[in-house]
């Protein structure tokens, strides 16, 4: 899907810029720059992916999963360059007051790129919510906005041919906005993963279920969650009965491990601590005794 996405949108971008500099069009030059954006933020999340897909070695010791955030917060700062470039080229236009020429060919050219660049998004939108990818999430949204800025551009180019001069410019910076919008959200998100932020509220509740459901197990504390790529990775802690030997403690740990993996889909690895139930973890109390031989 990447591939497709990266060749649609530089052919796209092509295009419009070279209609959008025959016509003199910000906009339309706009909107094939971000078509070029679009290309290589899909780069950089196929890359992403590539690498997240490495299996850990001695110097990852939990794995390249984190190598998609990271590609989404350059995909994030490619944008922003380049809404900056967009919103320069816009503001020089308005004040020079240029109207668009071959408005009739630029507004078609705008108005056909437009179909490609909301039918990968939604295509990539629903595979970022069935792997639960940020990458390919931002990556979808980056695409529709291609198709809505597409649209801004016909829109802006239309009223330029109709004697409004200001119509291309003005969608030139409502194009430069949307690219700020998303790479926002993009900075945002990748910041609270790299900060082990896991905004999931229904994860915890199927933790805390699962863990209770197993027998034996007499209290849940420090559920600890956090995401890496498109997985979770966390640990819980289960109070038992003091006076429970390891071995039963163990299988206890065991089996709530494994009920946990069959109930969230994308839990990569979690951690079961056994402690007695009063103890909480206070050295001062006694630990759950060994078994008896």
């Amino acid at each position: 899907m990447e591939r497709i996405s990266t060749f649609a949108s530089i052919s796209i971008g092509l295009l419009e810029l070279l209609v959008g500099f025959f016509a003199g069009s910000v906009a339309l030059v706009s909107d094939g720059v971000s078509s070029f954006a679009d290309a290589s933020v899909s780069t950089l999340v196929w890359l992403g992916l590539r690498f997240a897909r490495k299996d850990r070695d001695g110097k990852f010791h939990f794995g390249y999963y984190r190598v998609e955030t990271f590609s989404s917060l350059v995909s994030a700062i490619v944008m922003v360059v380049i809404a900056f470039l967009i919103l320069f080229e816009s503001y020089v236009s308005l004040i020079e007051r240029q109207l668009v020429k071959s408005t009739g060919l630029a507004a078609a050219i705008a108005l056909v790129a437009a179909g490609p660049s909301f039918y990968l998004g939604y295509a990539k939108r629903r595979i970022a919510q069935s792997t639960k990818s940020v990458a390919v999430s931002l990556d979808s949204y980056n695409s529709i906005l291609g198709g809505i800025s597409s649209v801004i551009a016909f829109l802006g180019v239309s009223l330029s041919g109709i004697g409004i001069y200001w119509g291309d410019a003005v969608a030139g910076m409502l194009i430069a906005s949307l690219l700020f919008v998303v790479a926002y959200s993009a900075f945002k998100e990748g910041s609270l993963a790299l900060m082990d932020a896991c905004m999931c509220p229904d994860v915890l509740e199927t933790v805390e279920g699962v863990a209770r459901g197993v027998r034996e197990v007499e209290g849940i504390h420090d559920i600890r969650l956090r995401r890496a790529g498109p997985y979770i990775i966390g640990e819980v802690h289960v109070e038992v009965d003091g006076n429970m030997t390891v071995q039963r403690a163990d299988e206890i740990a065991a089996e709530v491990e494994k009920r946990l993996h069959k109930s969230i889909e994308d839990l990569h690895m979690i951690t079961v601590k056994v402690e007695s139930k009063k103890s909480h973890g206070d050295p001062s109390d006694p630990p759950i005794r060994e078994e008896e031989t």
